[in-house]
């Protein structure tokens, strides 16, 4: 008992010591970040969020993570980094119900005090959302919820 309590002693020193040694700072965001979007949606009312021509995808959400880049040349529009998830709870929608996730590559900029995220896929503004930082939260309906958090990277 006295050996493993020992063994098990010297292995967490050794452990806790290699997270101080070998630790260096994430830059999971790069060093041109501006900004951050957080967002999500959620509709679970399955007739306010019924099947549409402007809701395709039926009672569900959708989640997502935007980072806005900064550009080196003036008057030229910063890229965009987009992560989706969406899922639905509507299984008769084609092909079916259930998630799906998506990245994709844009640009952006802002006018007017909003910030705009455009992408070719969808083929144009994908996004708008307050360009002032902040946590934005709309309750239009019973369970119908739209979440924004807006980040603005100091120094940048």
């Amino acid at each position: 008992m006295r050996r493993t309590l020992s063994c098990l002693a010297i292995t967490l020193t050794f452990m806790l010591a290699s997270l101080f040694v070998g630790t260096t700072p994430a830059a999971a965001y790069g060093s041109n970040a501006v900004y951050q979007i957080g967002f999500s949606f959620n509709c679970d009312d399955k007739v306010a969020c019924a099947v549409s021509p402007t809701n395709p995808f039926g009672p569900g959400g959708f989640w997502g993570w935007i980072e806005l880049d900064s550009t080196t040349h003036p008057g030229v529009a910063g890229t965009a980094e987009i992560v989706v998830t969406g899922c639905d709870h509507d299984r008769t929608t084609i092909p079916h119900g259930g998630a799906d996730h998506f990245t994709l590559d844009g640009t952006w900029w802002t006018s007017g005090g909003q910030l705009f995220v455009s992408t070719d896929t969808f083929g144009g503004v994908f996004f708008v959302a307050p360009a002032t930082p902040g946590h934005y939260s709309m309750h239009p309906a019973p369970a119908i919820a739209f979440e924004l958090q807006v980040v603005r990277i100091p120094n940048r």
